[in-house]
């Protein structure tokens, strides 16, 4: 199955501890944790999807998914990630769970939590993946805070990856020839189909 290069702007904007910002690469905005450990900058790849927020600035909001890992190599590990794309091209609220990396065999749901900026246009959300394994991800949820102060529920095209849709709604937001991302109907977390990167074409 191919899945589509997610078309994104070359240039987004980090903000550091809200007070200096600079402008870098899209690749360098996930890549920035991994710069920062030392880790090589060429081990990695990411899939991705947006959906429109405008009607929801300011709003608190919860991304979740279901992730596990078949580790072919000790290092390997998988995140899910989100961001918050402004207006004016400028990025908000960004977090990737390079601190919480996932390695379980077993599926495990996490969760991102933030807020949604006051002139934001997009969020974008993913899975992100690095060396060598096999990387499954089920059952991406996405729930925005409503007028009450209560979490809805906000329909994510092919979050659950059902049916044979995952180039339909998915892109690589980086793409590394080591990795492919595509549909699988082994083990899903719910329904009868997940997603799979597989990484054992990774070479160090």
């Amino acid at each position: 199955m191919n899945v589509k290069k997610w078309a994104m702007p070359r240039k987004l904007h980090i903000f550091a501890a809200m007070r200096h910002r600079v402008s870098l690469p899209i690749g360098w905005l996930l890549l920035l944790p991994f710069l920062v450990s030392a880790q090589p900058a060429d081990d990695w790849g990411a899939f991705a999807q947006r959906v429109p927020v405008e009607a929801h600035q300011g709003k608190h909001f919860r991304l979740q998914a279901a992730v596990k890992v078949e580790l072919l190599d000790s290092t390997a590990e998988a995140e899910i990630w989100a961001r918050v794309d402004r207006k004016n091209k400028r990025t908000g609220f960004f977090y990737n769970m390079m601190d919480k990396p996932i390695r379980n065999s077993q599926w495990q749901v996490s969760a991102i939590e933030g807020t949604i900026d006051q002139d934001a246009e997009f969020l974008a959300f993913g899975g992100l993946y690095s060396r060598r394994g096999r990387f499954y991800f089920d059952d991406f949820q996405l729930f925005v805070e409503d007028s009450d102060g209560t979490l809805t529920r906000i329909p994510i095209p092919s979050g659950d990856f059902e049916g044979d849709s995952v180039a339909h709604h998915w892109g690589y937001l980086k793409q590394h020839d080591a990795f492919t991302l595509s549909g699988t109907g082994e083990s899903p977390y719910l329904g009868k189909r997940s997603a799979v990167v597989d990484g054992s074409d990774f070479k160090n």
